[in-house]
């Protein structure tokens, strides 16, 4: 073994009078290590775009309770309301015959209110249920586009590993037939 200064990498392989050419070696080497580089920079990135999903989901429940704490909040104000009505309402009881007809006006405007009071309910949580919905999947989606890219990374991986692994066994055969024959070459 013997360090090799001009790309500051150690090889691992004696120089032979005979065996493979040491450029040949030397940019294999090169190759596989940038594909081990390039796969780990994925890995990263994979990783990044995890975190950065994970970021997402936060948001959008953050959303999901800012949307259902708005929605408490017009329900009480819309009571709030209904109640102030009621209580003109109240007030009225105690006024004329002709009062008594506003009274009755009173009351459908009332069940009006009640009605447009359910009714915006009702929409905005269906409409939060689509939004959370709509983020679920999204997130749901990245997350399997993710795994998916994770998968084939790692399976790259593998099959390099299997590579250089390979590579390495053979060379070493080679080199140990070579000691060999350079033995038996001997007198």
């Amino acid at each position: 073994m013997f360090h090799d200064s001009a790309s500051g990498r150690q090889n691992l392989f004696t120089i032979a009078f005979r065996g493979y050419a040491r450029e040949e070696v030397d940019a294999h080497l090169s190759q596989l290590e940038k594909q081990i580089e390039q796969v780990a920079n994925d890995l990263r990135e994979i990783k990044h775009d995890r975190e950065h999903l994970e970021r997402e989901v936060k948001r959008f429940q953050t959303e999901r309770e800012s949307l259902e704490s708005s929605s408490r909040q017009e329900i009480v104000r819309l009571k709030a309301e209904l109640d102030e009505v009621k209580l003109e309402r109240d007030s009225f009881e105690t006024v004329a015959s002709q009062l008594r007809l506003q009274e009755s006006q009173t009351h459908e405007i009332l069940r009006a209110a009640q009605k447009a009071a359910e009714s915006l309910r009702a929409e905005a949580k269906l409409e939060a249920e689509d939004m959370i919905r709509e983020a679920e999947n999204r997130a749901a989606r990245s997350n399997e586009d993710a795994r998916a890219r994770l998968e084939e990374l790692r399976r790259r991986y593998e099959a390099v590993r299997k590579e250089l692994d390979s590579f390495l066994s053979q060379t070493r055969s080679l080199a140990h037939s070579f000691i060999r024959k350079v033995d038996e070459s001997r007198p």
